[in-house]
């Protein structure tokens, strides 16, 4: 009964996780792939998770990139010079990451171009 309380508020912590929402089930189903003897392990860790929902995501991002920009512009360049470069692995969250700073902060607006590592001819 306590491992479904434990379920149940993880579901409720991360219940605005994406892109596939987290629902009481798949949390519980996540602890019972342990054995038997870590499962508690596993659920005291789901508490200790520090989980950022999307729009805090975007707020921090926002603000390090505003900061980083103001560091730039005050050292002579501008938004046009500036290129942003996804580096990414198999489930990397780069691209993902890179698009949600571009979009919330109106990035391709200023100048500013956009890259991917993996594309050398460009």
């Amino acid at each position: 009964m306590l491992g479904i309380i434990r379920s149940v508020r993880a579901f409720l912590r991360y219940k605005d996780y994406k892109p596939q929402p987290l629902t009481w089930l798949a949390a519980r189903r996540w602890v019972m792939q342990f054995d038997k003897e870590d499962r508690r392990l596993a659920e005291n860790l789901l508490n200790k998770v520090i989980y950022l929902s999307e729009k805090r995501t975007r707020e921090i991002l926002v603000e390090q990139n505003a900061a980083l920009m103001k560091r730039l512009f005050d050292a002579g360049l501008k938004a046009k010079q500036l290129i942003y470069i996804q580096v990414h692995d198999a489930g990397s969250s780069s691209p993902v990451m890179l698009n949600l700073l571009r979009d919330a902060a109106g990035l391709e607006k200023m100048g500013c171009r956009f890259l991917d590592a993996h594309d050398s001819m460009r």
